[in-house]
């Protein structure tokens, strides 16, 4: 939680899905670990094996996170 704001866990998750493969883990291993299926690796996390897809989907999520907070001061 920052700023009062809570968020899901789910982008770190398919963060570490995806880091797992690119790594070279095969899918059956990491079905395993996430418990889920293959198919649903496939379908859901493995859409694309683009870095910068996924950097962007969490951006979106987050971009209140990562934008700051302006203040203005009135004299």
């Amino acid at each position: 939680m920052k700023n009062g704001i809570s968020h899901p866990l789910t982008p770190l998750r398919h963060m570490n899905i995806q880091v797992a493969r690119l790594k070279g883990e095969n899918l059956d291993s990491i079905a395993e670990r996430f418990d889920t299926s293959v198919p649903m690796l496939q379908k859901t996390y493995l859409k694309s094996g683009n870095e910068h897809y996924l950097k962007g989907k969490h951006f979106e999520m987050y971009k209140d996170f990562y934008t700051p907070k302006v203040e203005k001061n009135i004299k």
